[in-house]
């Protein structure tokens, strides 16, 4: 299953093996290319549960002498960086009428200077994950936080607060996160995270769909 014209296979992470000659999936076969999703500083912590040897003290020396390339998608660059939001709303809705695109109505506005926008507002860091050093203002008696000095360095932008959806699990209410897949500009998946004032890394995923 391929949407490109090279043979590629989905492989869990865990299923991956490594010794000093090369990496190798499920099947035993090979792995040339890597199309890595899985941050890099988290490989770098992650151990083997049963050996205790560091992931990235085998798969670092593998890239380093070429014999496995990572792939980070081109796009992450980019898309990453929060401050594209800033870019799309002062490029405006004309600038995607005059270029045929569509959706800017569902961007919320988002600016770099912190006196462009009123309250409530979102701060976050323009490079940053997983609610990490996101702050949320709705006045400025009631603030949700979750401080992370990892990104604490990084410039932030500035976003308009929109409440997420109402979902109540097993006697709690939680908030409603969802996201959406796009592979060559279709929506194939949709993922939901349930958590609290701020969706962070202790947030939980939630299945969704119906058999």
């Amino acid at each position: 299953m391929s949407l490109c014209h090279y043979q590629s296979a989905f492989c869990p992470i865990e299923s991956i093996a490594m010794d000093e000659y090369g990496c190798y999936d499920h099947r035993g076969e090979p792995v040339d290319i890597i199309y890595r999703i899985y941050p890099t500083e988290w490989m770098v912590e992650d151990k083997d549960p049963q050996l205790g040897v560091s992931l990235w003290d085998y798969l670092e020396p593998l890239v380093d002498s070429r014999k496995v390339a990572l792939i980070n998608p081109v796009s992450a660059f980019i898309v990453q960086n929060k401050a594209l939001m800033a870019l799309i709303t002062e490029l405006g809705v004309d600038f995607f009428t005059q270029n045929n695109l569509l959706g800017f109505e569902h961007f919320l506005p988002t600016f770099m200077e912190r006196d462009k926008i009123n309250l409530p507002l979102v701060a976050k860091p323009t490079w940053g994950r997983e609610g990490k050093e996101v702050e949320i203002i709705k006045t400025y008696e009631e603030i949700a936080c979750n401080p992370d000095p990892e990104y604490a360095h990084f410039a932030k932008v500035y976003q308009k607060y929109v409440d997420l959806p109402i979902i109540k699990l097993a006697g709690e209410e939680y908030k409603l996160q969802l996201s959406c897949f796009l592979i060559n500009g279709i929506a194939e998946g949709v993922a939901a995270r349930i958590g609290f004032d701020v969706i962070g890394n202790n947030s939980k995923f939630m299945p969704i769909g119906f058999l």
